[in-house]
Parts: C-alpha cells; sequence; structure tokens
C-alpha cells in the first residue's frame, strides 16, 4: 500500500493549540459583544479502535487494541468546534518468510464539531462529526526478505498519510464543577492505494476502508463568558 507523504505528529499539535487560542481570542471578543466562545475544554481519551475487516486481506490484525488520545474545544451554547489527536497500532504480516510482523501505529490529527442534541438527567446527547488526515507508520520500517541461497533483500516499509473523515455520538455527564466524562462512539472512513493477489494476478486499487472507535473521555471546561455560563 502507498500514499502520499505524511504530515507528521507536529500537525496534530497545531491544531490543538490552535483551538486553545480560538477561545483565548473569544474572550477577548466576548467584551466586544460579537459571537464569541462561552467556554473552552481540554480533554484525554482512552479506549479502543477495531479495523474493517477487508484489510484482513492485507494480513492485518483484526483483533480490537488499545488507543489513546486527546482534544481541545471552544462551544457556544449546544455547538462546539475543536481538534482532537487519536493514536492505536495493530500488526501487519508482510511476508510469511519473515519471522517478525511489524506494527502499524495509527494517528489521526483532525478538525471536529459537535452539536448538542438533547439533555436529560444530567446527561447531554451529542452528534459528533470530524475531518482531517491519517498517518500510518510501520516498525520497524525496513525487513529483510529471504529470497533464497541464504540471501535476503532489504524492503522499505514507507509511511502512508490520507484524509479521513467520519461521524458519532457522545454521552457526556458532568462529574464535578468544571469536569465532565464522555462516552463516543464513531465510526471514519479513508482510503488506501492497495496491491493484493487473486490467483496468478495482481490486483491494484485504491479501496475505501473504514474503523469503529469506542472512547471514554475526561475534559476540564473553563468558562470565558462574563456571566460563567457553562457547557
Amino acid at each position: 500500500m502507498s500514499t502520499p507523504r505524511s504530515m507528521g505528529s507536529r500537525g496534530a499539535c497545531v491544531l490543538l493549540a490552535a483551538a486553545l487560542l480560538l477561545g483565548a481570542h473569544g474572550a477577548q471578543a466576548a467584551a466586544l459583544g460579537t459571537l464569541a466562545p462561552e467556554w473552552v475544554s481540554v480533554g484525554v481519551s482512552s479506549g479502543t479502535t477495531l479495523e474493517d475487516a477487508s484489510l484482513g486481506l492485507y494480513q492485518w490484525d483484526l483483533r480490537p487494541h488499545l488507543a489513546y488520545g486527546a482534544s481541545a474545544f471552544a462551544g457556544r451554547g449546544r455547538f462546539a468546534l475543536g481538534a482532537r489527536l487519536w493514536r492505536s497500532q495493530t500488526t501487519q504480516a508482510i511476508d510469511p518468510s519473515v519471522a517478525i510482523s511489524p506494527q502499524v501505529r495509527s494517528t489521526t490529527f483532525e478538525l471536529t464539531g459537535r452539536v448538542r442534541l438533547a439533555e436529560r438527567f444530567g446527561v447531554a446527547l451529542d452528534a459528533c462529526g470530524s475531518a482531517g488526515r491519517l498517518h500510518l507508520g510501520y516498525a520497524p520500517d525496513v525487513l529483510a526478505i529471504p529470497i533464497g541461497g541464504g540471501s535476503s533483500v532489504n524492503v522499505a516499509l514507507s509511511p502512508i498519510t490520507t484524509w479521513i473523515g467520519g461521524g458519532g455520538v457522545a454521552l457526556r455527564r458532568g462529574l464535578l464543577p468544571h469536569w465532565d466524562l464522555e462516552a463516543q462512539l464513531e465510526r471514519e472512513l479513508f482510503s488506501l492505494d492497495t496491491a493484493h493477489r487473486a490467483g496468478a494476478q495482481e490486483i491494484d486499487a485504491r479501496q475505501s476502508f473504514g474503523d469503529w472507535s469506542a472512547r471514554l473521555e475526561l475534559a476540564r471546561t473553563f468558562s470565558l463568558s462574563v456571566k460563567g455560563t457553562s457547557r
């Protein structure tokens, strides 16, 4: 599989910083009576990701695997915009003659938005949408493939970067003043350039895949409004 080069993990830091700066700017704009964010939040999350079953054709380990991430949001009323970083990893059996199955490390950095659909008994239901970049990196990124006669050839596993986007739902409940616990379920779609054999024929194509992520997030909210409006 191969796609364009990666933006790198520094892009995720830029997105998270941008969301926080947006909130800081909103505090100044509120004094001028403009439509500014009422709060910002910063959260950390952990959970699990389940890869598309079609990736089994390319020898990916399809068992659910642990993942972790962070997010930052700025919001007003029922709406919020922010940025998110999410990381997970699995393995891929590249060649049956190689004992090592390299790790496939997945990093997504996305802009994400949400709207509160309902709230009852202190629990809020949000609809979520996101779009950004997916980076796949290998470790190790070079494998020695035996070619017979005691010889081998080194094969480099190039990193992959592609667009990713999706949507889902979240349930949020306040734990303590300014602290929220949130459970999220999200489906995301992406495309990869692929190559596999069907009998004696090698098939090259761009194929769409999707994964499921379940997250549990703890977030700290900071009020920006003069009246102290909470999330």
